[in-house]
C-alpha cells in the first residue's frame, strides 16, 4: 500500500512540473475593432498594473491594409504625435488584408500605454482589430484540480480500508 502512496505522489508532483513548463494563455481584453482611413492613425489607451510585463498583441487586418501597428508609452506616444522617431515596445509593419500577425514586447514602467494602427502612408481605409493575449506563468486552475485527483483518490482508498 505503502508503494502506491509513494507513486502517486511522484505522479502529482510530476504533473504539476511538466504542466508549468506549457503556459496557457489568456486573452485579458476582448479586443479593438479599428477602421482607419487612408492617411490616417488610431489608437485606444490601456493601462498596464505592472512593470516589466510582456504582452502579446494579436493584429487581424480584416480589409485594407498594409498597416502598421505599434505600442508606446505616454511619453513616447506624444513625441511622436509631433512626428518625430520614437521606439516602440512592441511593432508589427506591413501587415495587410487577411493577415493575423502576433506582436510580443516586454513594456515598460506600469501606466498608460497606447496601441495604435498607422494607415498614414496608405490613401485605402482599413479594418483592424486588436486583442491582447497574456502569458500566464502557471498551468490553468482546471489542470491544477485535475492534478489532486490521484491524492483525492488515495484518500478516499485509504479510508475504506480503514472502514473494513
Amino acid at each position: 500500500m505503502m508503494e502506491k502512496k509513494y507513486i502517486l505522489v511522484i505522479m502529482f508532483l510530476s504533473f504539476m512540473v511538466i504542466s508549468s513548463f506549457f503556459p496557457v494563455y489568456t486573452a485579458i481584453a476582448e479586443g479593438w475593432h479599428f477602421e482607419v482611413n487612408g492617411g490616417e492613425t488610431a489608437y485606444q489607451t490601456f493601462h498596464v498594473d505592472r512593470s516589466k510585463r510582456e504582452i502579446t498583441f494579436k493584429i487581424s487586418v480584416k480589409s485594407g491594409g498594409p498597416i502598421s501597428f505599434y505600442v508606446l508609452n505616454e511619453t513616447a506616444f506624444n513625441i511622436w504625435q509631433g512626428n518625430n522617431i520614437v521606439t516602440a515596445y512592441v511593432g508589427a509593419y506591413n501587415v495587410t488584408e487577411g493577415q493575423t500577425v502576433y506582436a510580443t514586447g516586454r513594456l515598460g514602467d506600469a501606466g498608460t500605454y497606447y496601441a495604435i494602427i498607422d494607415n498614414r502612408f496608405i490613401a485605402q481605409s482599413a479594418i483592424v482589430e486588436v486583442s491582447i493575449i497574456q502569458r500566464a506563468p502557471f498551468p490553468s486552475i482546471f489542470i491544477i484540480a485535475l492534478s489532486f485527483i490521484p491524492l483525492i483518490l488515495l484518500t478516499l482508498k485509504r479510508r475504506t480500508l480503514q472502514s473494513q
